[in-house]
């Protein structure tokens, strides 16, 4: 517990499979940040309590044997300006899970992949929101995932997004998406 301050920091090639920032309660602030490389989550967001604030940064190139490749979220997640790429996860949400309350803004989620071990595990290979959870978007790209399930494949996005206008979702299967019209 307590806070946590990333500032012009690279997180790179861990070698624990565990995530590579792991916050339990408070507050988690990273800024022009990388995460990249790394055998685990990037960024695990636990509980209920914590509130992150992430802008300017890449996530990319992180590998989960769970949820969330490069973010799983729990709390109150607000991300500005950042990139999550590359990144897969054996289950659900290929560049991030959340379960928490979410805001998105000029976020690209592109070149993710969900079920990463092609068991038909999981689900939305750039982002999966729970049930339950809410999840506000604008101004953002969720382009060119992957679900690498051999039955059913739910690519781009799993769960309820809340537009707030200006997105582009290029395959909205396995996605509900509710607010404003001037979507792609």
């Amino acid at each position: 517990s307590g806070a946590l301050n990333l500032d012009n920091v690279r997180l790179t090639a861990a070698v624990s499979n565990g995530a590579v920032v792991y916050m339990t309660g408070d507050t988690l602030t990273i800024t022009d940040s990388r995460i990249d490389d790394n055998p685990g989550v990037g960024v695990f967001i636990n509980g209920t309590d914590p509130i992150a604030d992430i802008r300017n940064t890449v996530v990319s190139e992180n590998h989960s044997s769970n949820d969330g490749g490069g973010i799983v979220s729990a709390g109150t997640l607000r991300m500005v300006n950042v990139t999550i790429s590359g990144n897969d996860a054996r289950l659900n949400g290929g560049g991030m899970r959340v379960s928490g309350p979410t805001e998105l803004y000029n976020v690209s989620i592109i070149d993710n992949v969900a079920d990463s071990d092609a068991n038909d595990s999981g689900d939305g290979g750039g982002l999966s929101v729970d049930v339950g959870a809410t999840l506000l978007i604008a101004n953002s790209l969720i382009a060119n995932n992957s679900d690498a399930s051999v039955t059913t494949q739910i690519a781009d996005c799993m769960g309820t997004l809340n537009s707030l206008g200006h997105n582009l979702v290029e395959d909205a299967t396995g996605c509900t998406i509710s607010g404003f019209s001037s979507n792609l």
